[in-house]
């Protein structure tokens, strides 16, 4: 299942004079990884924090395992072995991942 919603990059999104909705499941992700655990107060378990996480020294395997709880804490699937994580320079792709119907 694809989730639709309204869509932005930095603001919202106008198409034909009324709120842009299309595909949002990346979106949708993008925003879990940028999120601190607990920022959102409804669902305190979403979020990773990259920004936090990944500006110091890592263990690769925990954050994997951390990317890959978050993701799955808001409903998508994915396997561990689907994260890629470059220490140099701190850049990741988790690759493949599908919305729990």
């Amino acid at each position: 299942m694809i989730a639709i919603d309204l869509t932005f990059t930095n603001d919202i999104k106008i198409a034909n004079g009324d709120l842009d909705i299309g595909y949002s499941d990346n979106q949708h992700v993008e925003h879990i990884l940028e999120a601190n655990p607990g920022q959102y107060y409804q669902y305190p378990d979403v979020g990773y924090g990259v920004r936090k996480r990944l500006n110091g020294s890592i263990d690769i395997a925990t954050e994997k395992k951390l990317i890959k709880q978050a993701i799955e804490n808001d409903n998508y699937t994915m396997p561990s072995d689907g994260i890629n994580i470059n220490p140099s320079t701190g850049k990741f792709d988790i690759g493949k991942y599908v919305r729990k119907s």
